[in-house]
């Protein structure tokens, strides 16, 4: 436990000295196109592999799109079944870049489009040919629930070089926002209806009405992506 806690204060260490003491200046002959990732989007509740680009034209002014391939759900685990998720998540912005540096680095603002497409299949329990509280019998099935999401953020990033070239670099990042979200279920057994309603993840704050399966949710999204120079 002690040498655990000794390697995580040195990389702490190195990556918080490597970030005051870059002296590697960001790249800035234009045009640029750059690739990105972000690791965390393995930790998501829909979880998945993000790959981005980004197109910056002039020193002030760069475009980015960022899909991601969903195809599982690390914590979305039923306690009577399996869950297979997939799908889309897709952001997409536009960057002003700032002339003045944050904490020594780059920084930008951006409005950015949030869109996610999931279809998940759960093993739930239905009761059939249920009336007044009583049902005929009880019957494990598989059905599908469908999630989107359509939403948009305000948020603000920093850039620090963490290469000698200049060409990798870490994209700080945060930002507000909100995005509406839709649910529908499908291929319920026939006459069948939910013994318990599904189990979704996000708190019970809604924006606006008291419909589940539609409302606007809070974003509050954060993270730091890995970014390769191409050009």
């Amino acid at each position: 436990m002690k040498k655990e806690y000794q390697r995580l204060v040195l990389l702490l260490s190195f990556i918080f000295s490597t970030l005051l003491h870059a002296q590697v200046p960001v790249i800035n002959n234009y045009p640029q196109w750059s690739l990105r990732t972000l690791p965390s989007t393995l930790l998501d509740a829909d979880a998945g592999i993000m790959l981005g680009v980004n197109y910056r034209w002039s020193d002030r002014f760069s475009a980015s799109i960022e899909p991601t391939y969903i195809f599982f759900s690390p914590f979305d685990i039923s306690e009577i079944g399996k869950i297979f998720t997939s799908g889309i998540k897709i952001r997409a912005d536009f960057r002003f870049h700032l002339k003045r540096e944050i904490m020594g680095m780059e920084g930008y603002l951006a409005p950015e489009f949030h869109y996610k497409n999931t279809q998940t299949k759960r093993l739930e329990q239905f009761g059939i040919g249920c009336q007044n509280g009583s049902c005929a019998y009880f019957q494990s099935a598989y059905y599908k629930e469908l999630k989107r999401e359509i939403g948009g953020i305000i948020k603000m990033g920093a850039f620090a070089p963490i290469s000698r070239n200049g060409r990798w670099l870490l994209e700080f990042y945060s930002g507000l926002g909100v995005k509406h979200m839709k649910f529908r279920v499908t291929d319920i057994p026939t006459g069948g209806s939910f013994q318990f309603p599904p189990d979704r993840l996000f708190p019970e704050f809604l924006f606006a009405g008291d419909d589940q399966n539609s409302f606007y949710h809070p974003m509050l999204p954060g993270g730091i992506k890995l970014v390769l120079m191409l050009k």
